[in-house]
């Protein structure tokens, strides 16, 4: 590492504070990390994150372990909608270079023989409750700029990954996007879902301090983009990040 290269600034001390940051539990500090240091293409970072969390469950029975690890390594997936799959790409891989050999996967979490009407059904229920009172003008919306959006959108971006919460809650699926869609500078999106973290039970604390993970994470990352649109994310009033309305 040089002097310059931002993994020198994710220490322990620096992975604590972002886990002290978020007020009340499950703690989902280090999903915000790992996805937005992912989204942020600096892979390298993603097994200093697992590393550090993982000594919470390290003692912890197989199975409580085998839930952190597939939680941890979903979150990632359902990130790549936002930053794409060669990012995903290069973060599965280095968290797969600190996963132990009896934590990893040998077969699908996701039934893959699932229908694509069961697929649409699951995820237009996931896309209602992901965006609450704005669900139908957000779907009119998809199906106005392009119908083979809207269709994907809710059959298999909602259907089959983000509305798959055997591992990544609803709420966290959430946070994950967040942390995403921060890292790629988007801060109409990310308000939408700010929002949604509300509409899936989080508190107004809870997204405050995940919007500020985020962009301490992207920051440490090199992503400047943030401050030219720092009046999205540094506002006090969740009202304010409702800019699409």
């Amino acid at each position: 590492m040089t002097a310059d290269d931002p993994l020198t600034h994710i220490t322990p001390a620096y992975l604590d504070a972002l886990k002290n940051s978020f007020p009340g539990t499950p703690n989902p500090w280090y999903l915000v990390a790992a996805v937005t240091f992912a989204a942020s293409n600096l892979a390298d970072a993603v097994p200093l994150v697992f590393k550090h969390a993982f000594e919470d469950v390290k003692n912890q029975p197989h199975d409580a372990q085998l839930h952190f690890v597939r939680e941890f390594r979903d979150a990632i997936f359902k990130s790549s909608m936002i930053c794409g799959l060669p990012k995903c790409i290069q973060g599965l891989t280095a968290l797969g270079t600190a996963t132990p050999d009896n934590l990893k996967d040998t077969d699908y979490l996701r039934d893959p023989h699932k229908t694509t009407d069961a697929l649409t059904a699951n995820g237009q229920a996931a896309f209602n409750k992901t965006y609450g009172s704005t669900a139908d003008s957000t779907q009119k919306l998809f199906k106005q700029i392009f119908p083979d959006f809207e269709s994907a959108s809710i059959t298999f971006v909602y259907g089959s990954i983000y509305g798959y919460y055997d591992y990544v809650t609803p709420v966290h699926t959430s946070y994950s996007v967040v942390a995403a869609l921060i890292a790629c500078d988007t801060p109409k999106q990310t308000a939408w879902h700010l929002q949604s973290a509300i509409n899936n039970g989080a508190t107004l604390p809870q997204v405050r301090a995940v919007r500020s993970m985020a962009i301490t994470a992207a920051t440490t990352a090199g992503i400047v983009g943030i401050y030219g649109q720092s009046t999205y994310y540094s506002c006090s009033s969740l009202s304010y990040f409702l800019i699409w309305t």
